[in-house]
């Protein structure tokens, strides 16, 4: 094969990659990462993990029944609703969840009926460096294949 041929496939093997793999790779990366920060109960940043806060103690019977469960995932609405309803597009990955929990869980900030309550931050997605680290692995990965053909 001459060297044109050659640095043409790269290149159309690249351009697939970016529009068409990448955004998949991404997406799974980001859930599955979304998914260990339930299961850890805290963000992972790269540093290390910031715990979720811990509920307060039970009052009510209902109340004690959940004490021993994880928090935010009783039935685990909020968890799949990532998986549910984050999409990828050639060239862009959106992590979304409509539940109306997740925001206020994500960020922190107000919440309940009337005053409420200031819900701590329990950050399930956002800026991190240990997400960045998993993608780029892949992505490293996938260029070696393109490129060592």
């Amino acid at each position: 094969m001459d060297i044109n041929k050659k640095l043409q496939q790269v290149q159309n093997d690249i351009d697939d990659l970016i529009k068409r793999d990448l955004p998949r790779v991404i997406k799974r990366e980001g859930l599955a990462f979304i998914a260990d920060n339930f299961a850890k109960q805290g963000f992972q940043t790269g540093k290390g993990i910031e715990k979720w806060k811990k509920r307060k103690p039970p009052k009510s019977r209902k109340e004690q029944r959940r004490q021993g469960r994880n928090i935010l995932v009783d039935r685990g609405h909020l968890r799949r609703s990532w998986e549910q309803e984050s999409t990828e597009k050639p060239g862009q990955v959106i992590f979304q969840s409509s539940h109306p929990a997740a925001e206020v869980h994500n960020e922190g900030g107000r919440a309940g009926r009337g005053k409420g309550f200031q819900m701590p931050k329990r950050q399930m997605i956002g800026d991190s460096d240990e997400l960045n680290a998993r993608v780029e692995k892949k992505i490293d990965s996938l260029m070696d294949k393109i490129l060592n053909k």
